[in-house]
């Protein structure tokens, strides 16, 4: 009885396994994957491909992410980019509302090979380079903002020609950027500006640093007689004024100190700043130029400036002339 049992036992094991290896349960549903979609920065809208992805999210082969400037709604700006002429006994010039800058500034007594008045803004410069009056910040995303912002102007046109003027532009968005700039002109002072200028986020302010860009260039068609010289560094300090010529920029191309002028010139005419209070923060930069003809030799660079003061500019001076 007891092996009849024990056979029973063992044959329905023999049975239930061979059952199983026969007709095996099937295979349970694995739940799909989840995808985590990572929140959008702040100031990106969710929706939008992140930088360095294409619209279909493969990455770009950029190495290096790109600054954007902020996407935040304008507050107080300029509907379009236009521009706000400028005028007085010996200058003709063009303000812009994209970034609040000067793109023109005309020489009416100093005329050019065509006999039109002379451009101090250089024309033929690299693409990306700033403009006279461009204000920047250490944060790289909020200088493209006040690169790239519509500012809006107090006024269309300023005729300077009998009495002071002022020109303003402003700009604020809802991050809590504000920018403001104040040009004041006098006509005693045909070829001087003065800067005030304030830039705030939130409660912080922040100190900006002007920044003018490729100044006085060679390509000018000068009617003169004498020799050309090349844009070069000029600063006035401990009674000597300095004269750096494009291959020694490196070694001042970011220095400190206190200057009666400071900027750049080429024999004849200057930009700079002009008695400034305090210690000033300068830097340059040589800007290569490529030749119009392969075959000719380079024109000599540019020279690029910025100036930084010890705070926020109010009223300072600045010279563009000859």
């Amino acid at each position: 009885m007891e092996k009849r049992v024990l056979l029973a036992i063992v044959l329905s094991f023999v049975v239930l396994y061979g059952y199983q290896a026969m007709f095996p349960p099937p295979e349970p549903a694995r739940p799909a994957p989840v995808t985590q979609t990572p929140s959008a920065p702040q100031g990106v809208s969710a929706g939008a491909p992140a930088a360095g992805a294409t619209s279909t999210g493969a990455p770009t082969t950029d190495a290096a992410p790109i600054e954007q400037a902020s996407s935040a709604s304008p507050v107080v700006a300029d509907i379009a980019e236009r521009d706000v002429t400028f005028e007085n006994g010996s200058v003709r010039a063009v303000f812009s509302t994209r970034g609040g800058v000067i793109k023109s500034w005309r020489l009416k007594k100093y005329l050019n090979a065509a006999s039109e008045p002379l451009e101090l803004v250089p024309q033929d410069a690299p693409a990306g380079l700033p403009k006279p009056f461009t204000l920047s910040v250490p944060d790289a995303a909020m200088s493209k903002t006040l690169a790239q912002a519509l500012y809006r102007p107090s006024a269309t046109a300023v005729d300077a020609t009998s009495a002071p003027q002022k020109l303003t532009f402003e700009y604020q968005d809802a991050s809590g950027l504000t920018a403001k700039k104040e040009f004041s002109f006098h006509p005693d002072s045909p070829y001087v500006l003065h800067l005030s200028a304030s830039v705030t986020r939130g409660a912080e302010t922040l100190v900006p640093t002007v920044n003018w860009g490729p100044a006085i260039g060679t390509s000018l068609e000068v009617n003169t007689s004498g020799y050309n010289a090349p844009p070069q560094p000029i600063y006035y300090t401990n009674g000597d004024v300095e004269r750096i010529a494009a291959t020694d920029v490196p070694s001042i191309a970011d220095q400190q100190g206190t200057y009666g002028f400071a900027g750049v010139d080429d024999h004849y005419f200057m930009s700079g700043v002009v008695n400034p209070t305090g210690p000033v923060r300068l830097q340059y930069q040589v800007v290569p130029m490529a030749p119009k003809n392969p075959a000719e030799d380079p024109p000599p660079p540019y020279i690029t400036w910025a100036a930084t003061f010890p705070g926020a500019p109010s009223g300072a001076a600045f010279f563009f002339g000859p």
